[in-house]
């Protein structure tokens, strides 16, 4: 699902490139150009990244509500 980031307006813009599938074993990419991975597929590797964010999502909504 595409989230709109806090200050943009009109549609979600497509955000792309944040998964990348090398040799059958799929990884996610960080701001930092970071591969993390192999996950066996998308679905996993998408969990992961969530798992990542999680404490940083956590702590923004502590510092700044939801």
């Amino acid at each position: 699902m595409l989230h709109r980031r806090r200050g943009e307006n009109g549609p979600v813009p497509y955000r792309n490139g944040r998964f990348h599938c090398i040799n059958q074993q799929w990884f996610f990419a960080t701001r930092e150009q970071r591969l993390v991975g192999p996950y066996r597929d998308q679905d996993e590797a998408q969990a992961a990244l969530e798992n990542w964010l999680a404490p940083a999502i956590t702590n923004r909504i502590n510092r700044f509500g939801s």
